[in-house]
């Protein structure tokens, strides 16, 4: 097992915002990427869903995704699936499309667990990566929440740890209203965007805590809490040698 010192290791925090337009969504994830750079020791990458192509998870090709640890369908999972993997934590933003997420990103988070579970089988990682939902609508009740608790439970079901922000802001995440088609509505609403900067930066402060937590008990947990992106490759090779 690699040694390092936890206090100075740096952690690396995904700001994704899965909406097909470049706008409302983009601000308020930045918004909370700016608020976990705040909590110092931390680089930030920001991957949108704006212009990208993601077809459904059809589910026949399991035995692709089983042997080779990728989807058969070549589009932007890929590169999708590499900004994941790399995170330690992550701020996952979307706007509201008919009380839950977009369809693209429905699709990403099918493909994403089909190919780790497909692969990895019994030995999927406990990921822990630190993960918060941040989601904006047309109005109040918009179906922010419900679309909030989607994304949670995705954090739960990939091994990851769902966190909010501070009460009494936050309840389970950020929730903003943009209130109109205009790119730039959320922009309106300063709750909202001091939520989500108060959201990513605990989303920061939690992952370092893990990540120190993780280097000071390395020798004494199992090795599932410390994947690295080439076992998917190296999973194939030991199928094979076997």
């Amino acid at each position: 097992m690699a040694s390092f010192d936890p206090v100075i290791q740096k952690v690396t925090i995904l700001g994704i915002a899965g909406s097909p337009r470049a706008g409302n969504t983009e601000i308020i994830v930045r918004e909370a990427l700016a608020g976990a750079t705040e909590a110092g020791q931390v680089e930030t990458e920001f991957f949108s869903f704006h212009r990208r192509q993601f077809g459904p998870c059809i589910g026949e090709c399991y035995e692709y995704c089983a042997e080779h640890g990728d989807c058969c369908f070549m589009d932007d999972f890929q590169e999708f699936l590499d900004f994941w993997l790399r995170a330690d934590g992550i701020i996952f933003g979307v706007p509201v499309y008919h009380v839950s997420v977009p369809a693209q990103v429905k699709a990403a988070i099918d493909r994403l667990g089909n190919v780790l579970c497909s692969h990895l089988g019994e030995e999927v990682p406990r990921f822990s990566k630190v993960c918060a939902a941040i989601t904006q609508g047309l109005d109040r009740f918009g179906g922010q929440e419900l679309t909030m608790q989607y994304l949670i439970e995705h954090f739960l079901v990939m091994n990851c740890i769902a966190i909010a922000g501070d009460l009494l802001d936050s309840y389970i995440g950020a929730a903003g209203i943009a209130g109109g088609m205009e790119l730039d509505a959320i922009l309106q609403d300063e709750q909202a965007r001091r939520t989500a900067r108060n959201v990513g930066r605990r989303v920061a402060e939690m992952t370092r805590i893990v990540k120190a937590g993780l280097a000071v008990l390395a020798k004494e947990l199992p090795e599932g809490y410390f994947f690295k992106r080439d076992r998917l490759g190296k999973k194939r090779a030991e199928v094979e040698e076997g």
